[in-house]
């Protein structure tokens, strides 16, 4: 594979992950609908992405306004 190759398949990979990480925070608009087994999924893939979890952004929110 040459350089640009590479790089074409790095581009390629970093814009799906992007894609993803959207896709899961946008699932948090449904929070409040989910089973608890829906939002602990979620949850977990928010840590699998590197977002904040629902309580982690609640937290947040919380100290912000303190």
């Amino acid at each position: 594979m040459n350089n640009r190759d590479k790089v074409l398949k790095q581009k390629k990979d970093e814009h799906r992950e992007n894609k993803m990480i959207e896709a899961v925070a946008d699932l948090f608009w449904e929070y409040d609908r989910m089973s608890s087994s829906g939002k602990e999924t979620l949850d977990n893939l928010a840590i699998l992405v590197g977002i904040p979890t629902q309580e982690e952004f609640e937290k947040d929110i919380h100290n912000a306004c303190t």
